[in-house]
């Protein structure tokens, strides 16, 4: 297991841990490192608090100690400077490495969704290249306006000319603003964000439909 390390330099961690609540028997199970990219600054990370519990949940039943921490999170849509998108994501790869490191981890379950975040994960377990498994968010299900499904930005943005154009009225697009996004999840257009998330789970990285559900 890796997160045990020689007698002498483990006591003061397990003196740590204790503090905490822990016990000597879960002290010496395998840590797994719960790495949760939570926020309430988007919605396709709002609902993974909830979701970590039933992972640390299935982490004890399976005999580890779960461990749960946060990483940043960004979404694109809510980035208003977006020169600072990608090197987000290379913030958060490197700050998640860190974590696993030096916190010398026997596995990891990543919680992660958006654009950036499931790629940052993804390099942070290759560095690392300890067994690792992805729980994705899942796409936003779809709005309606005007009797039909609306797909967030795919839809989204020709209401915006619509409107500039004058072809809605005030009541029309601020009604469409209210009801567009149909949920919490990944924003439900053909964008990196479910692409990703598709992606992890075609490389056997996540269980099958997690993408999707």
């Amino acid at each position: 297991m890796k997160n045990r390390v020689p007698e002498w330099r483990s006591v003061r961690r397990d003196w740590l841990l204790h503090s905490m609540g822990h016990t000597e028997e879960s002290i010496k199970r395998p840590w797994v490192a719960v790495v949760n990219s939570w926020s309430e600054m988007n919605p396709g990370h709002y609902h993974l608090r909830e979701l970590a519990q039933s992972v640390k949940r299935g982490i004890l039943m399976a005999g580890g100690t779960p461990l749960e921490f946060n990483t940043s999170s960004i979404c694109d849509g809510f980035v208003v400077e977006k020169r600072l998108v990608l090197p987000f994501r290379d913030l958060i790869a490197f700050s998640t490495e860190m974590m696993l490191r030096a916190n010398s981890f026997s596995g990891a379950v990543f919680l992660t969704t958006c654009d950036k975040n499931v790629p940052a994960h993804l390099m942070a377990a290759a560095r690392v290249n300890i067994p690792s498994i992805f729980v994705t968010g899942g796409p936003m299900l779809p709005g309606r306006f005007q009797g039909r499904d609306i797909v967030c930005c795919t839809d989204g943005r020709p209401m915006i000319g619509k409107y500039m154009a004058g072809d809605l009225t005030d009541t029309e697009f601020r009604t469409f603003s209210l009801t567009s996004h149909g949920s919490i999840g990944a924003c439900g257009m053909m964008g990196t964000a479910n692409t990703m998330q598709c992606l992890v789970e075609a490389m056997g990285m996540s269980l099958t439909g997690c993408a999707t559900t």
